[in-house]
């Protein structure tokens, strides 16, 4: 059985004086994918605030608010490292490559419950986000 899994991506305006240099954009669009196979999720950003930089990817599924799924963050003279949400299956993992501005979502084993739409932002504070479809 294919799976849908519907992307957005996100228009994050980051801090106030970083309005028009900080963004993410994510792709696909969408997937189609089989139960069991793995899928990713790219995303791009540029960041200007400081040489740390957090990535998150969140989640919303059909009627329901948009949950926290994990982080990956590079700090200055510090390896990447990341966290997940509880209860956050280990079928979720992403990586950061700070130096060339890109991150991604990878689902294995992906079950029909997986079918949301998936969001790539951009830290530290998002005050305003436009969403395109």
């Amino acid at each position: 059985m294919d799976l849908l899994l519907l992307l957005c991506t996100v228009l994050g305006i980051i801090g106030s004086s970083f309005e028009d240099q900080d963004s993410v954009t994510q792709w696909p669009a969408a997937l189609h994918a089989q139960e069991d196979q793995s899928v990713t999720i790219h995303c791009n950003f540029t960041h200007s605030a400081s040489s740390n930089i957090y990535l998150q990817w969140y989640r919303q599924d059909p009627g329901e608010r948009v949950k926290y799924i994990l982080q990956r963050y590079k700090l200055s003279g510090v390896p990447e490292d990341g966290n997940k949400a509880p209860g956050v299956e280990d079928r979720f993992s992403a990586l950061l490559d700070a130096p060339n501005k890109y991150t991604y979502l990878n689902i294995s084993g992906i079950q029909m419950r997986d079918s949301a739409v998936f969001y790539c932002a951009l830290r530290p504070t998002v005050k305003e986000a436009g969403l395109s479809c």
